[in-house]
């Protein structure tokens, strides 16, 4: 098998009201390999928080999501968890922790693991979005100058 790439990152770690806390899992089998990967899959669900996504089946007693997904040779698959509160928002922080194994056709002998634990931070309220400065249009202060030089040379020339 040729290396293949699983990856699981934190999108965003805030989740809000109208804005959910995001995991990527990112799944991708070279061409060059001529065997399915097998991606299995567990977040582990801290209290309070209901987590959704492609795939994912959710045993609430346990706090686990669990999924297993499948990544022909010359392809690739992107899943997206969704992290939301379970009823109010309220200001706090916890820590995810999604781990799982990876492997070519039926050789489970041959896994390779990948985890992630991040903080991720509930809020009541969305923060606001930092104002990037505004800096105009780029290159106009050089056209009013070019502008400028013109109308006195027009003008010099005028009186002459």
């Amino acid at each position: 098998m040729v290396g293949p790439v699983v990856k699981l990152r934190p999108l965003n770690d805030i989740a809000c009201p109208g804005e959910d806390g995001l995991i990527e899992l990112y799944m991708s089998n070279p061409l060059l390999n001529d065997v399915t990967m097998t991606t299995e899959f567990w977040v582990e669900i801290p209290s309070g928080i209901h987590v959704t996504g492609e795939g994912f089946a959710v045993d609430v007693a346990a706090g686990i999501a669990h999924a297993l997904f499948k990544v022909a040779p010359g392809t690739s698959k992107t899943i997206h968890v969704n992290i939301k509160p379970i009823g109010a928002y309220e200001d706090k922080e916890v820590f995810f922790h999604a781990y799982g194994y990876y492997w070519p056709g039926q050789n489970k002998d041959n896994s390779y693991p990948v985890s992630l634990t991040h903080p991720f931070k509930i809020r009541k309220e969305c923060p606001l979005p930092t104002p990037t400065p505004s800096r105009g249009i780029p290159g106009f202060e050089a056209i009013i100058a070019i502008a400028a030089l013109l109308a006195v040379a027009y003008l010099v020339g005028r009186r002459r």
